[in-house]
């Protein structure tokens, strides 16, 4: 992972950043329709160059910047401004997001929250989509059969106007008709027969209505939702209304100012968000036991180990850490949290600090005093061998980034048993790599067991070996994404797409 800034920033004395209500002022120089709709095409281009594998020619110029310019134009911007909006406005304003200010800087609060913010702003971007997209199924409908609690296929279809795999194909068809129609495509376009096919089996015109309840709002409700949302002092990273309605109607038209986030209402952090307020603790409480289970069916490719699922003992039913696996050269305890950051956490708070250790912390111990058992040689774990070091894993179902912001070594280091964090995308990808490999537990060991708690990357545990894809991932994939992928594209290669669509990709190269 990656954190980007722009040329020019520096963080300490002689800071030259650019103070949020000067890049607000910048924004509002132009007219709002016209620099969102540019914002929107811009995101096309930008999408389909990263589909191509291509750099972007503007560094700045990235999904979290443009989300970042929309949001001040949704909370600040006005009509009444005369001001060309170009492609060269749009990369100016990305670099001028980049290098705004932090505040925390300013009063001496340290760089460790500069980087925190960053790391939540940016490192959503790197990850691949594919594996974000295929573990909304996969979690979330092939791991709840016999949850208390857990949504079944008509809660959905009551919740979301169709069902779950429907739902994703929605998305993901109108993700891809923003790209293909430069960020911005007319209703009349949506129901025309000729794009039908982009979302068969529903029809257009209830496909609109899906797209209209959950991922479409007027300009004036997101411009309330944002000003409404801005912290002040932090109003770069305030909530930004596009992560829940991505698509702003515009007249007609329906326009996607940061097209990355209609793919990320399809992800299970969109769902959370979209099935939490609906269905309360039943959801929250489902979707644990949901994510305990999705872990223990990740772990099981990793063959050179027995899986131990969670263990029972003492007289009040108490419970050890959630897996146990026993290779050869180690056992590795995890333990499994539906955690998500919040907003204080995501921006490195003080509230947050504490808000962390008490979550991170708490499965912390659960594996401290899980390996402390084993080794005491507690009847109940006496099929857990003591004769090899013990590792402990944390596993949570978004990331929090703690190698990357210099939290490790408060939260993760003990004297007692070493232990390490990820998320799911790590897990996910470090098993499918180790799943035939014959010195897994060993790697895991050099990985997880290392003394400085900042190195225990999981993924770095498949270093040098070739990427493989992950079973559970690719069928879950494969399943919601039956229709082939080229003939959600094709139906906006059409005559119709080009005749009916309103925005143009920018030819600058972004």
């Amino acid at each position: 992972m990656q954190i980007r800034m722009a040329p020019g920033v520096r963080y300490g004395p002689g800071l030259k950043a650019t103070p949020y209500r000067e890049f607000e002022r910048r924004v509002r120089r132009y007219p709002r329709t016209a620099l969102l709709r540019r914002c929107a095409a811009t995101s096309a281009a930008l999408e389909q160059v990263w589909a191509e594998r291509q750099p972007s020619l503007h560094m700045s110029v990235q999904p979290w910047s443009l989300a970042g310019v929309a949001r001040t134009c949704l909370a600040a911007g006005t009509e009444d401004r005369t001001a060309n909006v170009s492609d060269n406005t749009v990369a100016s304003l990305c670099s001028q997001f980049v290098n705004v200010g932090d505040p925390d800087v300013a009063v001496g609060l340290g760089i460790e929250r500069v980087i925190t913010k960053m790391a939540f702003e940016q490192f959503a971007s790197q990850y691949s989509v594919m594996e974000n997209l295929a573990r909304s199924g996969a979690l979330l409908l092939d791991h709840a059969d016999g949850v208390p609690g857990a949504p079944r296929a008509q809660d959905w279809i009551d919740l979301l106007g169709v069902d779950l795999e429907q739902y994703l194909r929605l998305g993901f068809a109108a993700f891809v008709a923003m790209v293909e129609n430069g960020g911005s495509v007319s209703r009349e376009l949506l129901l025309d027969k000729r794009v039908a096919p982009a979302f068969a089996p529903v029809a257009p015109a209830e496909a609109l209505a899906v797209l209209d309840r959950h991922f479409v709002a007027p300009l004036d409700r997101l411009r309330g939702q944002a000003r409404d949302a801005e912290a002040s002092g932090r109003e770069k990273w305030s909530w930004n209304p596009l992560s829940a309605t991505p698509l702003v109607k515009i007249g007609g038209d329906l326009v996607a100012p940061a097209a990355h986030l209609i793919l990320d209402k399809i992800t299970t952090t969109g769902l959370y968000y979209t099935a939490a307020p609906a269905w309360g603790s039943r959801f929250t409480d489902a979707l644990g036991t949901m994510f305990e289970r999705y872990v223990g069916t990740q772990l099981r490719l990793l063959t050179q180990a027995v899986l131990h699922p969670e263990i029972v003992y003492g007289p009040n039913g108490e419970k050890g850490c959630d897996y146990l696996l026993i290779f050869d050269e180690v056992v590795l305890l995890v333990e499994v949290k539906t955690l998500r950051p919040t907003v204080l956490v995501r921006t490195g708070q003080d509230d947050g600090e504490a808000e962390l250790t008490k979550r991170i912390g708490h499965a912390r111990d659960q594996l401290i005093r899980t390996a402390q058992l084993v080794r005491e040689r507690h009847p109940a774990f006496a099929a857990i061998p003591d004769d090899r070091p013990t590792v402990g894993l944390i596993v949570t179902l978004e990331p929090f980034h703690l190698h990357q912001t210099g939290r490790a070594e408060q939260l993760l280091i003990s004297a007692e048993l070493a232990v390490g964090a990820a998320w799911a995308h790590d897990l996910e990808g470090t098993v499918a790599v180790l799943a035939e490999v014959e010195d897994a537990g060993a790697r895991l060991l050099r990985v997880l067991g290392a003394s400085d708690p900042w190195r225990r990357h999981l993924r770095e545990a498949a270093d040098g070996l070739p990427d493989a894809a992950n079973p559970i991932l690719d069928t879950a994939y494969e399943r919601w994404s039956a229709m082939p992928q080229d003939a959600v594209q094709q139906a906006w290669d059409s005559d119709s797409a080009s005749a009916h669509g309103r925005g143009v990709v920018p030819d600058s190269g972004f």
